[in-house]
């Protein structure tokens, strides 16, 4: 996948946000017919890795306002397979149609990497890491970046029962850290 000017800017905005270890490669699928790039690096002990090219990509299913994303996922400790689920929600959203938006789930993907997780789904929300990341213009293009972030089953249910805006107040109030993925279910 060719980098457009509007993803070079987007890796550069990563770039200011995430200066130590960076570097973008080249994913592929299985039969090697699409590629994503993926964006990487650390600070301190958090790792991340972010989509590349999702931008293209509209995630609203209407069409009076075009609403694009592109996402980071942070994990601390290690990177282990962070560039691989990075990419694997990419493929989802620009091969398979997935779309992507606060409070939607991709279930049991983490299961892929590792089968024995307590926290085998990704929940979409927005950035608060960083006070300029919920609305970001690259170019002549406006994104609505989103953190992906590992949910446990008892979570998912809670989000289906209560929405996820009452998972992510929970989240608040308990200073859950949701950069360790091998935290304790709030739910």
């Amino acid at each position: 996948m060719a980098l457009s000017s509007e993803h070079k800017a987007w890796a550069n905005i990563l770039r200011e946000k995430i200066p130590v270890g960076v570097r973008v490669h080249n994913y592929w699928d299985d039969d090697e017919s699409h590629s994503n790039a993926i964006f990487s690096g650390h600070i301190g002990e958090e790792h991340f890795a972010s989509t590349i090219g999702l931008m293209k990509v509209e995630q609203q299913s209407h069409q009076e306002t075009s609403v694009t994303t592109e996402v980071l996922i942070g994990r601390r400790g290690t990177d282990q397979w962070l560039g691989n689920l990075a990419s694997t929600v990419a493929f989802f959203a620009l091969k398979d149609g997935w779309r992507i938006a606060p409070g939607i789930i991709f279930e049991r993907i983490l299961e892929l990497y590792d089968p024995n997780t307590s926290l085998p789904h990704l929940m979409f929300v927005p950035i608060f890491q960083w006070d300029d990341m919920n609305r970001v213009t690259v170019g002549k293009q406006t994104i609505f970046p989103l953190l992906a972030v590992p949910i446990s089953e008892e979570e998912l249910q809670l989000v289906a029962k209560r929405g996820s805006q009452t998972l992510e107040n929970r989240w608040e109030a308990l200073k859950t850290d949701v950069f360790d993925w091998s935290r304790e279910s709030v739910a």
